[in-house]
């Protein structure tokens, strides 16, 4: 991992994971800046955290992520902002019906320095690795859970 000091903590991408992981929105929302991106995959891209937020509460009203293994990570610094790139393997269940979705993700995300020395997410994409149809479809998921309700 390339890092110069004073970047956004030794373990970013478990502050996000475990954020995820136990639903905790404030603390996952914590981590974004006001004015971040988020993209996630097959979605509309979105703008500020009020979209980011109200994305994750969608979410994480039919998903929890159970586990996730970081596979690769490479983190840069430069100045104010931090350059992070990941390969993670991942477990999702669905919280109401459906089959628990087993996937491998590569993300970027791209962390500024705040004016009070916090590091913030204002940049963040990720896709899966396996193929379409294969059963990593969160938004076929959700259909299914919600045809099922």
């Amino acid at each position: 991992m390339s890092r110069e000091s004073g970047g956004p903590s030794d373990q970013p991408h478990q502050r996000v994971v475990e954020a995820a992981r136990t639903g905790e929105l404030k603390d996952l929302l914590d981590l974004f800046a006001d004015d971040a991106v988020l993209m996630p995959p097959n979605d509309t891209s979105l703008f500020g955290k009020e979209e980011i937020t109200e994305w994750w509460k969608e979410y994480f009203q039919w998903f929890q992520v159970t586990s996730s293994i970081l596979t690769e990570e490479d983190m840069t610094v430069d100045g104010d902002q931090a350059f992070h790139r990941t390969s993670i393997s991942i477990v999702i269940v669905p919280r109401k019906r459906g089959t628990k979705i087993s996937d491998d993700l590569r993300s970027v995300t791209v962390w500024r320095r705040a004016a009070e020395g916090k590091w913030k997410i204002v940049q963040q994409i990720w896709n899966s690795t396996k193929p379409v149809g294969s059963g990593t479809n969160r938004y076929m998921s959700k259909l299914v859970q919600k045809k099922n309700s």
